[in-house]
């Protein structure tokens, strides 16, 4: 009796397992997942309205979109998860730093103070 419930229980679940975990095809995330910027757009104006959508490619995370934004001007990178429920910000890396503009009044000094660089 036992040997017949295993037997049912296996031929009941096997098609289940069999759909849970697909063989995988190539290794290629884009045979199974897609995102064109329209739908991105319609993904990321639900935030920020004003948005425009200028690119939209794999991450370098697996399993994450990389979308280019701008508004106004100012452009930002978005991550969107494969399931396209979750949404990460990238922070603006500054391009330039000034230290000549970096006030050094208050600075405490290390080394010697007259110092070519401080």
């Amino acid at each position: 009796m036992k040997k017949l419930f295993v037997a049912l229980l296996l031929v009941v679940l096997f098609p289940i397992l069999a759909q849970a975990f697909p063989p995988d095809k190539s290794g290629n995330c884009l045979d199974c997942h897609k995102l064109d910027k329209k739908e991105a757009e319609e993904i990321i104006k639900r935030l920020v309205p004003g948005a425009r959508v200028t690119d939209v490619k794999l991450a370098p995370v697996k399993a994450f979109w990389q979308i280019e934004a701008e508004q106004d001007g100012k452009r930002g990178i978005v991550l969107l998860d494969f399931t396209k429920q979750y949404l990460a910000q990238l922070s603006p890396v500054p391009k330039k730093i000034e230290f000549s503009k970096i006030p050094l009044k208050d600075a405490v000094v290390l080394g010697s103070p007259t110092a070519k660089r401080k």
